[in-house]
């Protein structure tokens, strides 16, 4: 816990602000298309504490609208990074912030999400 978090609210706009206007607008298609967050494979174009950020609030959205467990909702988003796609099987050290998404990949390595469900 940071040394003021029960001291001061606070708010990171850079990654907080950006991940709650995205998850709004995925919000908003879900009204008007019918096809829930769930249904969707989200595959984001960057890794860096922004984009995750976006993909740690968008993994709470899919788990509050189908009440799985967040480890469940995290399946279907994937990250990409300058090394490619980010998977367990890279050889090299992932970011700590980008471990929740290093899914696991059995054919095809880390190059290609042809294949995936």
């Amino acid at each position: 816990m940071g040394e003021y978090q029960s001291k001061a609210c606070t708010f990171n706009d850079d990654i907080q602000g950006t991940a709650s206007v995205v998850v709004a607008g995925l919000i908003a298609s879900v009204r008007i298309t019918g096809v829930t967050l769930a249904q969707h494979k989200f595959l984001f174009y960057g890794a860096g504490e922004a984009g995750v950020g976006i993909a740690d609030l968008l993994a709470e959205a899919i788990s509050k609208e189908t009440g799985v467990e967040l480890g469940v909702a995290r399946q279907n988003i994937w990250l990409m990074d300058s090394k490619g796609l980010v998977c367990d099987s890279r050889q090299d050290k992932l970011a700590e912030h980008k471990l929740h998404y290093a899914h696991h990949r059995a054919e095809g390595g880390c190059t290609s999400l042809l294949g995936e469900s």
